[in-house]
């Protein structure tokens, strides 16, 4: 009930203090009808409709306010959350690409976390490291698109070099890093099993200089998706 709340808050939250003005506006223009047509003072009017409806909807529209004004900041509470957490899966995953590329400087070693979306069949980047200026970046692909849509759709650690040529359209080419050379892939789950995205790692070097495919370091790949992926589904599900 809350997650809906928070989820619908900017139609949900003007709405109650905008019924209540409404109704607040009826009621009056109700009073200064009833006040004339009965040669009444406003204040004998009031009592003539009755008081406690005034009190009871003045009060409907500061208690609907006070909830509008409580899913904002439940909203920016919950976006500076989002925010904080994605800087957190940045940094460490920054830190495994540095670590790994320690005795390898040569080497182009980018980190890409990414979502699952059901309703479009797709797969969006959220997260990752030196990944931002290159096409992947927010760019969805279908769900089981290349060698990380096979570790989705098959749930394993798929490790692989990469031939572009064999991109099948122009425009998955123009979707992809061009100096892509290897991959290496897990599924990332929420807390339920439930398969949520993928993470990625991939280098411009083949397997042969990158040694994704050591156990080590698959090891530590499966641990890092095991702790971003309950992260993940509490900001994009």
């Amino acid at each position: 009930m809350k997650s809906f709340l928070l989820k619908n808050y900017n139609w949900i939250g003007p709405s109650i203090p905008i019924i209540s003005t409404i109704a607040l506006t009826f009621y009056f223009s109700e009073l200064r009808l009833n006040s004339k047509s009965k040669n009444m003072d406003l204040g004998n009017s009031i009592l003539d409709l009755g008081f406690f409806n005034v009190v009871f909807l003045v009060g409907f529209f500061f208690l609907g306010l006070l909830i509008y004004l409580n899913f904002i900041y439940q909203s920016s509470k919950q976006s500076l959350q989002k925010t904080n957490d994605l800087r957190f899966i940045d940094e460490m995953l920054g830190i495994i690409v540095d670590v790994w590329k320690h005795n390898k400087p040569d080497i182009v070693m980018r980190a890409l976390v990414t979502h699952y979306k059901e309703k479009e069949g797709t797969r969006v980047s959220v997260a990752g490291v030196n990944v931002r200026q290159d096409p992947e970046s927010n760019r969805g692909v279908p769900y089981d698109y290349g060698i990380a849509g096979e570790a989705f759709v098959y749930d394993k650690v798929v490790c692989e070099d990469i031939d572009l040529s064999i991109i099948p359209t122009e425009d998955m080419r123009k979707r992809t890093w061009q100096e892509l050379r290897c991959v290496t892939a897990t599924p990332i789950k929420n807390l339920n099993g439930e398969k949520i995205g993928t993470l990625n790692f991939d280098s411009s070097s083949k397997l042969d200089v990158t040694k994704f495919d050591d156990r080590d370091f698959q090891d530590v790949h499966c641990r890092i998706a095991e702790i971003i992926g309950p992260i993940i589904d509490r900001h994009f599900n």
